[in-house]
């Protein structure tokens, strides 16, 4: 129980890495389109020299080399062209020469760089390292509605950001350009005017109407007419737009349509052929854990969006891999046991044995949680994986000492009690001497420094810690389970012969009373 509540109150963390990658520290920009040339060029150099003096005031020694690009970006794990898009990258030292952790320097680099307001997305953070640099929370929104499901990834890039720790939100469904939308007012529908009429009108003015095609020597050329470009780029002049009625008049746009300006979206994303929007984050493991802050959301937040929207919510990207994992370990597990439990119950002819041999099994997991604990480090995939040689390690000790009680018991005909004490105090020393061999080798393996020891502590925890706590527990728990079952087979089988002979006395007193 103790243990079990260290990982529902995430005093152990569960974190799974699935791998490894260069470890950089990026800034994405999207500028809005109403930034020139000039303002997109004068921000790049400002990016660039909030990086050298961040670089200087952590050490310099923390960055290997850096560039920059334009017309190029990569946001919410895709690659963006385009003059709106700029971008620059810095890889970032090794553990042995690093003086600042990664995440802390980009936090930094974020903190001296003022955003203007041409500026529509500016994403600084720290990429690769664990998980490849994939985006530690990733959640899906499908619905019917483009504009809908932005303002439910909105909400909810709003409630992430609450969270300590959690960086770098994005979603995949940007706003685009500022449009004009038109509309018929009553008076233009009475004029005769419909919305098709006047956007073929609207589009012949703005994008040109071709009224000729002609050949000059080996060429064909095309002529359309258009408006002047003063007017097409003004405007002020749309309201002004002289529109064509069946009568033949025209009259201005502004006195037939209402003009509304709104932005639209730039892209559209499909999952499963439906609309659908995805919202990342990543999160600063030193500060937050992500499966801790993606069961928080999923439970308080997501329900009102989907309410509030009318949009549907599911897993994607890591997070979908990490529960895809979770659910195929735990059946996997299970599978584990039922045959672990079948094998046990061959070698030693007993359906009531094997149960008192797998009793440990639970205590080894007790031991590499709280050995999670001792250390400070989160209960990740490597972790789980390790567990499964621990419970094979564990239950070959049980095998081992339950062969020793079944010789005393049943060769030599000792009892229950004085068979248990005999077996486990003969077996005690190699039980002992196995387990402290293997604690001692695998001990060092806790405190290697090295990124790479994402993979090997937490194997090396799991096996010291719960081999530890599960060896005592084999000498105590695993002979107190023995006597238990036996105790429970003498007791159901005097209450049976009991059962039997009072059938038996009354069938008796039957057969008298006829006689």
């Amino acid at each position: 129980l103790l243990s079990l509540a260290l990982l529902a109150s995430q005093r152990v963390g569960v974190n799974l890495i699935t791998g490894l990658d260069l470890v950089t520290v990026e800034a994405a920009v999207r500028f809005a389109p109403g930034a020139g040339a000039r303002e997109r060029d004068a921000f790049v150099r400002e990016l660039e020299r909030s990086l050298e003096e961040t670089a200087v005031e952590l050490g310099e020694e923390n960055l290997v080399g850096w560039y920059s690009r334009n017309n190029y970006a990569e946001i919410d794990d895709r690659r963006h062209t385009g003059a709106e898009f700029a971008w620059v990258s810095a890889e970032y030292a090794g553990d042995r020469r690093r003086t600042a952790a990664p995440e802390a320097f980009a936090e930094a680099w974020r903190a001296r760089i003022d955003p203007p307001p041409w500026i529509e997305v500016l994403d600084v953070r720290a990429a690769g390292g664990f998980n490849g640099g994939r985006a530690d929370l990733t959640l899906r929104f499908k619905g019917e509605d483009a504009a809908q499901l932005k303002l439910a990834a909105e909400d909810l890039a709003a409630e992430l950001r609450r969270y300590d720790g959690v960086t770098g939100v994005t979603d995949d469904l940007p706003w685009g350009r500022e449009q004009i939308v038109f509309e018929l007012s009553p008076a233009g529908r009475a004029a005769g005017l419909t919305p098709e009429r006047l956007g073929a009108q609207l589009r012949a003015a703005y994008t040109g109407s071709r009224v000729q095609i002609f050949n000059r020597a080996d060429e064909e050329l095309e002529v359309r007419v258009q408006l002047p470009d003063a007017e097409r780029d003004d405007l002020a002049s749309l309201r002004r737009f002289p529109v064509a009625l069946a009568d033949g008049g025209t009259v201005p746009l502004g006195s037939v349509a209402a003009l509304v300006p709104r932005r639209g979206i730039d892209e559209i994303r499909h999952a499963d052929g439906e609309l659908a929007v995805r919202v990342n984050a990543w999160v600063d493991p030193t500060r937050a854990n992500a499966m801790q802050i993606l069961a928080d959301v999923r439970e308080e937040a997501v329900p009102a969006i989907e309410r509030r929207h009318g949009v549907r919510a599911e897993l994607t990207g890591k997070s979908e891999d990490d529960a895809l994992f979770l659910t195929t370990l735990a059946s996997g597990a299970v599978l584990t046991l039922v045959f672990i439990y079948l094998i046990l119950a061959w070698v030693f002819a007993s359906w009531s044995w094997p149960l008192a041999i797998m009793t440990a099994i639970p205590f080894g997991l007790t031991g590499a949680i709280g050995g999670h604990w001792i250390v400070g480090m989160d209960f990740g995939l490597m972790s789980m994986l390790a567990f499964f040689a621990l419970t094979g390690v564990v239950v070959n000790d049980s095998i081992v000492l339950v062969s020793f009680f079944r010789r005393h018991h049943r060769d030599e005909g000792l009892p229950v009690r004085e068979a248990l004490e005999r077996a486990a105090l003969g077996r005690m020393r190699a039980v002992l001497m196995t387990s402290v061999t293997t604690i001692a080798g695998l001990a060092p393996l806790i405190f290697e420094p090295s990124t790479l020891a994402v993979y090997i502590a937490p194997i090396a925890v799991t096996l010291c810690f719960g081999l530890a706590f599960a060896t005592l527990l084999v000498l105590l728990v695993v002979p107190a389970g023995i006597l238990l079952v036996e105790d429970g087979r003498d007791a159901l089988a005097a209450r049976l012969r009991s059962l039997l002979r009072r059938d038996a006395a009354g069938a008796s007193t039957v057969q008298g009373e006829t006689a």
